[in-house]
Parts: structure tokens; sequence; C-alpha cells
């Protein structure tokens, strides 16, 4: 039996992986991958190389491996091992796995998100995913329908590629400009070229919310017109706010491998907003945020992930609690009336000097409760004859913060519960073989 807190593995094995080939038949793999520049980049490192590739590069790692062997030669000191895609998502740099193959360098081929700065010599392969042939014939049917239009690319190389058959046009690339979403592009028309089930799609028309946006697939050229329906997006994100501002009990989920400096200082900024708020803030390091994972803690009322930019806007459906991204945990703390904008880089904001504040009176729209009543106003106090102040402190009693009261309210415990802790007795047992016993005779 399959739920949604125990799966049973049949849905797993059961599954069918949809095999997307990058490679065109007619590009070589040493061209392909850029093999020369990764040789160079391999020139006098001894020790393990790491070559991370996704599931869709996966097919070529055995030709990767000889063809790269044949170039530092039998006299190199490097040695190389395969890495697959990350569990954090496609554009992730896995740093942390390659530290724990203790390999001295990291070879990343694809496009990687922002956090591209490691602690062990790495370089970026961006690939060139396209026919130039097939891919020119469709260019030209696109630019003369929609010639006013955002063309919208994947990767730098599908840019150069654009920019070589249709020079005046107006040209942004995905992979780049994901990084910089806090600037808004206010075209009514966007037709976008690349992979239609990136991520990083569904986190550009949140942030900039095209009237149209067409997308067209960079292998097959089928056309979808709105595939995201922001509208409908942007009511549940609005709905998670709200359960933000009535949770008490927030996890933190580092959803990045690696002890990133961007990730931690974002850590540090949601758990002081947290705290400034009122609520009790938890960390938690779950690996890939599944609801199976996210379900062994009951008592958070809801989850902020910090991952990537298009990684940390998660379905909102399918989870036990809701998870959030961090710019919306950012808005839940603040008492700013939410527009409809949407900043979908949350790297952008942990500059800006965010301090929680709460309405005077804030309703619930679930339970129909005031939230706080004046919060963040001052302790009330009246002054005396002579000027003096009196104001009401409590009792100074010790406040305890610690997690043992979330575990001792559990009625479960897990499968080694243990009942009884008398001390046991030892007694004699049977003595004899099964066909008969001592005390059988």
């Amino acid at each position: 039996m399959t739920s949604a807190f125990a799966p049973d593995g049949s849905e797993a094995m059961g599954r069918v992986i949809e095999r997307r080939k990058l490679r065109p038949n007619s590009i070589c793999v040493s061209d392909f991958y850029e093999l020369d520049r990764v040789a160079g980049f391999c020139a006098g490192i001894e020790g393990d190389v790491t070559l991370q590739l996704n599931d869709a590069l996966l097919p070529d790692a055995a030709k990767i491996l000889k063809e790269l062997k044949k170039r530092v030669g039998s006299e190199s000191y490097a040695r190389f091992c395969v890495l697959a895609d990350s569990t954090f998502g496609d554009g992730d740099v896995d740093e942390v796995s390659a530290l724990h193959l203790n390999c001295q360098a990291l070879v990343y081929f694809g496009d990687a998100n922002f956090k591209t700065i490691t602690n062990i010599p790495s370089l970026i392969v961006s690939l060139d995913t396209i026919t130039k042939s097939s891919f020119a014939a469709s260019l030209d049917e696109l630019h003369s329908k929609y010639s006013d239009a955002l063309f919208l690319v994947e990767n730098k190389k599908m840019s150069e590629a654009v920019s070589e058959k249709i020079g005046n046009v107006s040209l942004m690339t995905l992979a780049n400009d994901i990084n910089e979403l806090s600037r808004k592009i206010s075209l009514e028309t966007v037709v976008y070229i690349g992979n239609t089930k990136s991520p990083k799609i569904s986190a550009w028309c949140l942030q900039n919310q095209p009237k149209m946006f067409i997308s067209v697939s960079s292998d097959t050229f089928v056309t979808e017109v709105n595939p995201v329906d922001v509208g409908r997006i942007l009511m549940q994100r609005f709905y998670l706010i709200e359960k933000a501002k009535d949770a008490e009990r927030v996890g933190i989920v580092l959803g990045s491998n690696g002890g990133h400096a961007t990730s931690g200082l974002c850590m540090d900024k949601l758990r002081k907003l947290g705290q400034e708020s009122g609520k009790t803030v938890y960390s938690l390091i779950v690996g890939e945020p599944t609801p199976q994972k996210l379900a062994n803690f009951p008592e958070m009322d809801i989850f902020v992930l910090i991952a990537s930019p298009e990684e940390s806007i998660l379905p909102a459906k399918g989870f036990y609690k809701p998870v959030l991204h961090p710019w919306e945990f950012m808005m839940a703390c603040s008492d700013e009336d939410w527009t409809g904008a949407y900043s979908a880089n949350w790297t952008d904001l942990l500059q800006a000097e965010l301090k929680a504040s709460v309405k005077e009176y804030d309703v619930s729209l679930f339970t129909g409760n005031i939230r706080t009543a004046n919060k963040n106003s001052p302790v009330e106090s009246s002054s005396g004859a002579s000027g003096m102040q009196l104001a009401t402190i409590g009792e100074r009693e010790i406040a305890l913060l610690d997690s043992h009261k979330i575990r001792e309210s559990r009625e479960y415990f897990g499968l080694n519960q243990e009942q009884n802790l008398a001390p046991s007795k030892v007694v004699d047992g049977r003595s004899g073989i099964a066909q008969g016993y001592a005390d059988e005779k």
C-alpha cells in the first residue's frame, strides 16, 4: 500500500524515464563537450576530477571519459569520475559530492545557476544543443510571425545562433537573466526557445508576467501559447503567504548542496526575520525536499526552501505542510500589502534592509482571529509625579528554547520505542532439541 508518507517503492519501479538526448548525431563528442578545453583545465592536476553530467548527458559518459583520457595522455596524474545530476536540481554544482570523492577539481557540463562559486577549482562548459539547419528554418518562421516580440532563449550558445540569423531583434538569455530577475520586462509578447519543461520558465513568467508567452521547444519546435498559468500560480503563492502569517513554527530547509555563503546568508536573514515576528524558527537539512522527508516534521506549520531561484518555487500541492519561497516568507514577515509583483531571485533581497513589522490590527483570512495586537509597540508605561517610569517586565523567568518539548509531545517515536525500562531478569531457557525439549518429557 502506498501513501503520501510511506511509499512502497512500486512507483519508482514502474516509472518510465523519458530519455531526452541533447547531443545531435551530426556533432561529435569532443566538439559538443569542448573536451580540448576540459583537457587544458585538467592539465597539471594530480588527483581525481569530477565530471558532473545531468540525466540527458549520461549516455555519453563513457565516450567522454575515453576521449579525455586520450587528450590528457598516459603521463597525466589526473583521474576522472562521473557524477550524476545533483538531487537539488539541474544547474546546481554538486561540490559536496565532489568533496566526498576527494576530488581536486570539478567540471560541470550545462548551464549552472548563480551559485557557481566553489571552494575547489571548477569549470562550467556551456553546451550547444541545437541543430543549425532546422533551427534556422523555424527561426525565420517565428520572426516573421512575431517580429515585435522579445525573444528569450535558453542559453548563450542559442543566443549566438539567433543573433547570427536575425540581427535586429530584442534578445535575452534565460540562463543568465534568471540570475538578474530583479529586472522586469514590460513587453507584451515573449517568444521562448529552449527546453519547455525547465522550471526556470515558471520563475521568469512569475517575475515578468507577460501578457502573451509563446513557448517553442528547441527539439521538436512544437509551439505552445501561455503554457504557464501565471494568474493561478500567483493566487496559490498568495495563499501560502497568508499561511505564513498564521504560522508559529517555521522550518527553514536548506535545499542547496554545500555551505555556499549565499545560502548561509539567506538562512541567517530568514531566521532573524522569523524571530522578530514572534515565530519559532528551526533549520533543517534533508537533501532533496520530498513530501515524505518533510512529513517527518509534523510540528512545523510551514517550510521555507532555500535553493536556486527556479527550484525554490515548489508546487503548492503534494506536501503535508506549505513550502514557501524565501521572498514569500519575507513578505509575510512585513506589513507591506502584496501588489501582485513577484521576485523570484531572492539573492537581490539579501543586501536590503528588511525588518519585521506587523500591522496593529491584522485579521487572519483562514481563522478570522486577530493575529497580533500591535506587537511592535513599545511597552506601556506610566509616569509619576517625580518623573520616574514604571514598566512591567515580567517575573524574570527562564525561557526554555530547546526542541525537547516537541519530541516529548509526540505520540509516535518510531519502530524501536522502548516501553519497559525496568532491568531485565536472566532466566534459564528451554534445553534440548525441537523433537523433544527437557521440560516436555
